[in-house]
């Protein structure tokens, strides 16, 4: 299974009228997961759709498809191919779309870590801190675009990569692997 595309959920969550848009929905799971909260998932999905009617066709469909996006972006985040990316638009949408995406989705995971009990930055690893400190100025909005197209578009590829690394160092940290979670494959001992 492959994680949902923005757009897929963007309009899944459009035809089920929840007003939370692809970005900020997916940066709330990411930090839930980050914050240890995988067990959240059911509260997360009714919470999304909380305005939606649950017996509605589009609301299930809609539910199917974050069900999927929660399961898909857990296994990155825990799995060692590093295949975590925050659900962003694609590269060929227009670039204030794009930048506006980026910072709801670090509003979302700002909200998501809240939610996870993730208060306290003094208590957390320096190098941590200073991802959530970078997220939450991100979340602000206070990006603004140049007048030169091409350092805006690098500038977002270089945020867009920090999202996605920060993340999984946040994740990573939060949640250190047990020598339990090492388990050798199935027929290799």
């Amino acid at each position: 299974m492959t994680i949902p595309t923005f757009q897929e959920t963007q309009d899944a969550l459009r035809r089920a009228n929840v007003l939370v848009d692809a970005a900020e929905c997916h940066g709330s799971l990411c930090g839930l997961l980050s914050g240890g909260k995988a067990a959240l998932k059911q509260q997360w999905l009714n919470q999304t759709l909380e305005d939606s009617d649950p017996a509605n066709a589009a609301a299930i469909e809609c539910r199917r498809l974050l069900d999927r996006l929660w399961n898909e972006t857990h296994e990155a985040l825990i799995g060692q191919e590093f295949a975590f990316a925050p659900l962003l638009p694609e590269f060929d949408d227009d670039l204030a779309d794009r930048v506006a995406a980026l910072t709801e989705w670090c509003d979302g995971f700002m909200y998501g870590l809240g939610l996870a009990e993730v208060a306290s930055f003094e208590k957390l690893p320096p190098d941590v801190a200073e991802v959530l400190r970078d997220f939450a100025d991100i979340g602000r909005g206070d990006l603004a675009l140049g007048e030169d197209a091409e350092e805006d578009e690098l500038a977002y590829m270089e945020l867009s990569e920090y999202l996605r690394v920060g993340t999984q160092l946040v994740h990573d940290e939060l949640n250190p692997v047990r020598p339990a979670d090492f388990r050798a494959p199935p027929g290799v001992h």
